[in-house]
């Protein structure tokens, strides 16, 4: 470099050009259950500088937890929840980010029923309501509906 007077002066210095920060996409679309453990890695984050770290908005379902350092979303989700988009943020020691999206549908749970055996009286009058005792596997609330009708025949 030189000023109006002719002087010349020189510096050396380096100049470091990090990566960019890629937030890929690796599940479009997850559907879990009600209480069900899931185990999943919506986004890859790679590039940056030095250490990643994973935030995810909005908030997963109650029981669903994002490991900041990961980006892996595990537990067990305590509430049904509707098909919703999240937005995965991969940000680096420098504060560069990326995102990416991915849907998630909490369902209700899949429901086996066990049924206690009873017997209902062959005395018993025509109208009797035999009531079976039913336990879920879920821990979420039975209700059964019975209809229709039955005959007994002599011998049975």
């Amino acid at each position: 470099m030189t000023d109006t007077n002719g002087d010349t002066a020189a510096a050396n210095f380096t100049l470091t050009v990090n990566s960019a920060v890629v937030a890929t996409q690796a599940i479009a679309t997850e559907t879990t259950a009600y209480n069900s453990t899931t185990t999943l890695t919506p986004v890859n984050g790679s590039g940056g500088t030095g250490a990643l770290s994973y935030s995810i908005s909005p908030t997963l379902p109650v029981g669903l937890n994002l490991n900041a350092a990961t980006g892996q979303v595990t537990g067990a989700p305590t509430t049904v929840s509707s098909l919703t988009s999240y937005t995965v943020t991969v940000t680096d020691i420098n504060n560069a980010s990326a995102t990416a999206d991915f849907t998630l549908t909490v369902n209700p749970a899949i429901q086996t029923l066990s049924f206690a055996t009873g017997t209902v009286p062959l005395s018993a009058p025509y109208n009797t309501t035999f009531t079976p005792a039913a336990t879920s596997t879920s821990g979420l609330a039975a209700a059964i509906t019975v209809g229709g009708s039955c005959s007994i025949s002599a011998g049975s």
